[in-house]
């Protein structure tokens, strides 16, 4: 899962935390339990939250500390002139913001504790409400700096109390020429402009969207022991990867046939929403909708030109693939509800979460010992750091979250299987990637843009392949699952959401051009992108092209490449790492503690992966064909 940042990390002790992993329990094996009270989950397997604040009450006391903190910023406005009440102010925002964070990160992870306690969803709802208060009410600092003329801005930055903040103000003012005038960006903020904004606000045409998703009444389908079951959007990926044909068959027939009743509320939804980026973008005065949004994180739109061009070229491996799922699964045609199931039997594991850490240990090596030593920390029983179990009203899923100056958490259900590991390197990515940054960033320059937050992850997930391939060389089972997992994460994460992506930049074009946007255009534009990366090899079935009417990323502006262009890299530097030794590897930590406010293109390029270019992108196709 996409990691969560509210803020970022610096240091504590490693001496006062490390806990030796292979030292033998006193106690028996707990055993995974989903429908366990969390009373019942020993207290070593739990985050630490008093990390953030004591308790409740502590935490209640640091809501009102932000709330005052809000309206004592409120007497800088129109008084940001000169270097003194500048330092002043942004001093006061950076800590307000910092304190807002905590008790951000406090909400949320009690919340996941257990979503059923009320108390906990008040905590969370009151700080949502609060982190849109701080926003709106401290927005005239950023419209300030970014009206100030260039000379103006200069003299002030020659003050060397400004010098903390002088990354951030440039990063900020990166875009000034497209601040308009005071009356049109005051009618662009009630129209609700993201391109200045967080690009994770959910528009009403998004909330639409979600609403028809959560009416439409699916049928029943038969299971595999014959019985009628409820179709719905939480069970629809399960009975879609059945490994009874005729199951899958009729889940994926029934759903995308519920769809196709509803294509032209969807299509509307759709060219709403893309038609509002296009007004956005235009009135920013940006030449393609693309640009705009892909500028916010300071990227070339020529990234996302070349992910689609390079893939267009090695569509090979895919269909090599494709032909695979073909011949093991015995089947006549390949199909999409063909596309789901396992192509490999699964294998009986049961890894505890000590056995798990130590495998995650071994496959880090390659980072050096100080990066091994960190991660002992973060996984020792007792650390504080991980919640690793699953119980009664605990989220399900997994995420890692962080703030400034204090060590990160990461959340889990962990259920002894091979694939909780590759989950839990896969977040402790983020962990570390948090964890190095705050460790030489203050926090004016802490965290990451969106663009590399995945990268981090599937570094570490590379490793742990490559560690597991070698363990169980001789175990044909554990090792054919291990590969065929790895084929399943480049089709869906690189393939798919190219496809994806080049399905959004399409239908961006259709409306920057003026052409109508109907469920008859989307299905074709849909299924025509299918048939060129599927390959002959697949079979059409008359609903297919109606499968873009579910996807919520089409609602959140070129987000979708970022997971191919992340697992790519992910790849290439991991890769590089494991060819080039040390060298490598400390530019690629040299990335993970680059600063919030450097272009993201150039610091993943020092590192060794430059993504305006084809290479990073076919090494991942070249991964595909090897395994």
């Amino acid at each position: 899962m996409k990691r969560r940042t509210f803020a970022a990390s610096i240091v504590i002790s490693l001496t006062a935390l490390v806990l030796v992993l292979n030292t033998p329990s006193v106690h028996a094996a707990y055993k995974p339990d989903s429908n366990a009270k969390r009373t019942s989950v020993p207290s070593k397997y739990k985050w630490n939250t008093s990390a953030l604040f004591k308790n409740d009450g502590a935490w209640g006391g640091a809501f009102k500390a932000v709330e005052r903190g809000v309206k004592e910023l409120q007497p800088y406005k129109g008084k940001l002139g000169d270097a003194a009440n500048l330092k002043r102010c942004l001093d006061a925002f950076f800590d307000v913001k910092l304190k807002l964070s905590y008790v951000a990160l406090y909400a949320e992870l009690k919340v996941a504790e257990d979503k059923e306690v009320e108390r906990y969803q008040k905590m969370f709802q009151r700080t949502q409400n609060l982190s849109k208060d701080f926003n709106t009410k401290t927005s005239f600092i950023l419209e300030s700096i970014l009206r100030m003329d260039d000379s103006k801005m200069k003299a002030l930055l020659a003050d060397k109390g400004l010098g903390l903040y002088g990354g951030a103000i440039e990063d900020m003012r990166r875009r000034r020429s497209r601040i308009m005038d005071a009356d049109t960006e005051r009618v662009l903020n009630m129209a609700g402009d993201v391109l200045f904004a967080s690009s994770w606000l959910t528009s009403d045409i998004e909330q639409i969207f979600k609403a028809v998703m959560r009416d439409i009444n699916f049928p029943k389908i038969k299971d595999e022991d014959g019985q009628m079951v409820q179709l719905n959007l939480s069970n629809y990926s399960k009975y879609r990867a059945s490994k009874n044909r005729d199951v899958r068959k009729g889940a994926v027939d029934s759903f995308l046939g519920s769809l196709r009743k509803y294509q032209n509320i969807f299509a509307a939804a759709l060219a709403g929403e893309i038609k509002r980026d296009v007004f956005f973008a235009k009135a920013r005065k940006y030449d393609k909708t693309i640009e705009a949004y892909l500028d916010a994180d300071n990227i070339d739109s020529k990234v996302v030109d070349n992910l689609i061009d390079t893939i267009h070229s090695n569509l090979k491996p895919l269909h090599r693939y494709v032909a695979l799922r073909k011949k093991i699964l015995k089947i006549p045609s390949v199909h999409l509800y063909d596309l789901y199931t396992p192509i490999i039997k699964d294998v009986e594991t049961d890894i505890s979460y000590e056995e798990g850490s130590r495998m995650i240990l071994e496959s880090l090596k390659p980072l050096g010992n100080e990066y091994v030593e960190t991660v002992k920390t973060a996984l020792a029983p007792g650390s504080g750091w991980v919640d690793v179990y699953p119980s009664q009203g605990k989220q399900s899923g997994a995420f890692s979250a962080s703030v400034w100056n204090i060590h990160p958490f990461i959340k889990m259900n962990y259920q002894n299987e091979i694939d909780d590991v590759s989950t839990l390197t896969h977040e402790l990515g983020h962990t570390m990637h948090s964890y190095l940054n705050m460790k030489v960033q203050p926090y004016v320059n802490f965290g990451y843009s969106t663009f590399t937050a995945e990268i981090a992850s599937t570094f570490n997930e590379t490793l742990l392949n490559k560690y597991l391939t070698k363990k169980y060389e001789n175990d044909d089972d554990m090792r054919f699952y291990i590969l065929g997992n790895l084929l399943e994460q480049i089709r869906t994460t690189i393939y798919r959401q190219t496809l994806f992506a080049e399905f959004e930049k399409k239908i961006h074009e259709f409306a920057e051009t003026g052409t109508p946007i109907t469920a008859k255009l989307l299905n074709k534009t849909y299924i025509d992108l299918v048939k060129r990366y599927y390959g002959p090899g697949f079979t059409i079935d008359k609903n297919d092209n109606v499968e873009w009417a579910f996807i919520p990323h089409f609602y959140y502006k070129y987000y979708v490449f970022t997971y191919a262009t992340g697992l790519s890299s992910g790849i290439a530097l991991a890769t590089k790492v494991l060819d080039e030794g040390d060298a490598a590897r400390d530019k690629y930590i040299d990335m993970l503690q680059s600063s919030a406010h450097s272009p993201p293109l150039e610091i993943l390029k020092k590192a060794g992966a430059d993504l305006t270019k084809p290479y990073v992108i076919k090494a991942a196709a070249n991964l595909m064909n090897e395994t």
